[in-house]
């Protein structure tokens, strides 16, 4: 094994493969040194200190590919993808909120309208849809919360922003979004870029393979795993 970022996921994947494929075939200690190459250890190492010393050397490697700039660079790339699948239910959301809440204001002003005047208007104002919101920007800024920036489709430029060629926009705000949607859209993306993602198969596989492998190092050697 050659130890360097550009093998560090090689490495980590190499050692705990052999260690796993070692423990589920039974092989006794002589053959899984003969599996690593390393077979003229078993006559000068007692069966604990080896086992120990295979997981230092798993849980070296494991941090050696943990910093590494390939798995940092992965990583970031899966969690580019999870914040446009966030960023997308957000979007859906705050649409419908946006227009539920402007179709209540405009609900009640329209009642109060019509309990201070002397005649009544008995045509209510029609109800808001998310399509009548023209633009809208969504920024997540936690995973529950994000900064938005709406224009609806009546808003007309004023002449500020004829004049500076402006677009023109009705609002910017933070909003929350309840944690009956969020959380699960966090856990749901969470789990599925760890599992079932190509950040799940670069970057996750690793570490699951490692520390299993690290526990049966530990309990090869004597030591018992208590939950």
């Amino acid at each position: 094994m050659e130890d360097s970022d550009a093998h560090a996921r090689r490495n980590v994947v190499f050692l705990s493969a052999s260690i796993l494929a070692a423990w589920w075939l039974h092989l006794d200690l002589p053959g899984l040194l003969a599996l690593l190459h390393v077979a003229a250890l078993a006559e000068v190492a007692t069966a604990r200190r080896l086992w120990l010393g295979l997981a230092a050397l798993l849980a070296y490697l494991l941090l050696r590919y943990h910093f590494s700039p390939q798995r940092v660079r992965h990583w970031r790339n899966g969690e580019k993808r999870v914040n446009i699948v966030r960023r997308a239910a957000f979007w859906l959301y705050i649409r419908h909120d946006l227009a539920r809440d402007r179709t209540s204001r405009t609900l009640a002003a329209w009642e109060r309208r019509n309990r201070e005047a002397t005649t009544v208007d008995e045509k209510a104002p029609a109800r808001f849809t998310g399509a009548d919101v023209e633009q809208l920007t969504v920024i997540p800024t936690g995973y529950n919360s994000a900064s938005i920036e709406y224009q609806w489709f009546d808003d007309a430029p004023g002449e500020a922003e004829e004049r500076n060629n402006m677009r023109a926009f009705d609002g910017m705000d933070t909003i929350r979004i309840p944690r009956v949607i969020a959380l699960p859209l966090f856990l749901g993306t969470w789990l599925s870029r760890l599992f079932i993602s190509r950040a799940g198969l670069e970057v996750s596989f690793p570490y699951y393979l490692g520390i299993a492998a690290v526990a049966v190092c530990l309990s090869k050697s004597g030591i018992q795993m208590h939950a």
